[in-house]
């Protein structure tokens, strides 16, 4: 579930800047296409199976993921919670975002270039959605890792 959950969560933070309306738009949007790509996925996040998922159920999703990223990388969850309160905020999850678009520009400059399709040097959640789905895209093409 995190794979599809990932970009849905970027969809909510990553337009922190935008209006509220703007935001609940891109949510929308967000869950409508997961329901159509996706529709095991949308089903998990729609507990109480009413064709629609609410907040609180978007709530409880991101709590299960934190809890699984906290789990899983315990290391990684300490350097994206800032203040060591044992949670994520938007503003963390938005930061550890920007460090890694930066890192990234930095580290590899020829990808940073790639990735930032209206070359204003950041890597906004548009052009970083473009960029995982072309590496989704061109890892489900190479199959399987260690051969088979």
């Amino acid at each position: 579930m995190h794979r599809t959950l990932i970009p849905l969560i970027f969809a909510v933070t990553g337009t922190l800047s935008a209006a509220s309306d703007d935001r609940g738009a891109r949510c929308d949007a967000a869950l409508a296409k997961l329901k159509a790509n996706h529709p095991e996925q949308f089903e998990k996040l729609d507990t109480d199976h009413d064709g629609a998922v609410n907040a609180d159920e978007l709530h409880a999703a991101l709590e299960r993921r934190e809890a699984s990223f906290k789990q899983h990388h315990p290391d990684l969850f300490a350097a994206v919670d800032g203040d060591g309160d044992g949670n994520l905020s938007k503003d963390e999850v938005v930061a550890a975002r920007q460090a890694r678009a930066e890192r990234m520009k930095t580290e590899h400059p020829k990808a940073f270039d790639r990735v930032d399709r209206n070359d204003d040097g950041k890597v906004g959640a548009g052009e970083a959605a473009r960029a995982r789905r072309h590496r989704q895209t061109h890892a489900q093409a190479r199959g399987p890792k260690g051969g088979d």
